[in-house]
């Protein structure tokens, strides 16, 4: 039999969002509920008091309490939720509750003895997770990204804060794919190429078709292996010939520039936000070793 009881006093009460505290602050417990109930301390932040636990519902033997109650809700709901929070609202959470555990006992009646095996070890999982989860707020504590740290960073990963350096190039190119007799032609241009400074006259001279294009590594015309033809390449430098998906490349330098990061003063609330989580890595990892270093651990091959 299911037995629902009024949203209680010592239910508000574990309701402990500072809002909805406000709001109930004025009820109290009946001296009836706090003589049948058991008292136990609940911290609520700032202070400690006694709540009553009362006893909701029951199924088979097990006991559904106001204290499960308000975990359930306080889970559940956001804060603005429990502003609301009424007695239809804490009713369904409680048949929620109990539907739960009838669940729950239903089931193990049914599992097999690995089955229950098998949950038992995600629920000790959980429960571990649970409690490292909470050693590692209590413990592990991480240092402060300093100045020292932000600055090591920008100097050591300037590219990031766009430091780069920029080539102007040249770019002869096929204007479709070059048969084998064409390939050996312009292979035998090279010398003629390599020497020509004048690569916009020289492509009316050629036997082969070119196009000539002019652009900046960082303008977006070249792909990564166009970008790759002419990443080592120095001003006056000219790339070996190239094919592409049958297609003829030729790049040559023009010249460099070297563009500087932007300034640290712009970039270092980025980095801190970059260096953060590794702060937080080691602070978990020290207290990992200290966790470990207090117990007595034996393996077994």
């Amino acid at each position: 039999m299911t037995v629902f009881s009024p949203l209680s006093s010592s239910l508000m009460i574990r309701l402990s969002a500072p809002l909805f505290a406000l709001v109930i602050a004025g009820c109290q417990p009946s001296t009836e509920e706090s003589a049948a109930a058991t008292t136990e301390t609940v911290s609520t932040g700032t202070v400690s008091a006694p709540v009553a636990e009362t006893a909701l519902a029951r199924v088979n033997q097990v006991t559904i309490s106001d204290e499960d109650l308000a975990f359930a809700i306080n889970r559940t709901f956001s804060q603005s939720d429990l502003l609301q929070a009424n007695q239809e609202l804490a009713e369904k959470v409680l048949q929620s509750l109990v539907a739960g555990e009838a669940m729950q006992q239903k089931l193990i009646a049914e599992l097999s003895d690995a089955e229950q095996q098998a949950l038992r070890q995600q629920v000790k999982a959980y429960e571990q997770e649970l409690y490292v989860k909470e050693y590692l707020a209590r413990y592990a504590t991480a240092e402060p990204v300093t100045a020292a740290m932000v600055e090591a960073y920008y100097q050591q990963n300037p590219q990031q804060f766009g430091a780069k350096t920029v080539k102007q190039f040249q770019l002869l190119s096929s204007q479709q794919g070059v048969d084998e007799q064409q390939r050996q032609t312009l292979l035998e241009q090279q010398a003629l190429i390599a020497q020509n400074e004048d690569w916009s006259g020289l492509v009316k001279q050629l036997p082969v078709a070119l196009n000539l294009q002019q652009g900046r590594s960082d303008g977006g015309l070249l792909t990564p292996r166009l970008n790759q033809l002419i990443s080592g390449l120095q001003p006056g430098d000219i790339s070996p010939v190239t094919f592409i998906d049958g297609r003829y490349y030729q790049a040559r330098v023009i010249s460099e520039q070297q563009l500087p990061a932007q300034p640290i003063s712009e970039v270092s609330a980025e980095i801190r936000q970059l260096l953060a989580p590794q702060m937080v890595r080691e602070a978990v990892k020290k207290a990992s070793r200290e966790a470990v270093a207090g117990v007595d651990i034996e393996y077994f091959n």
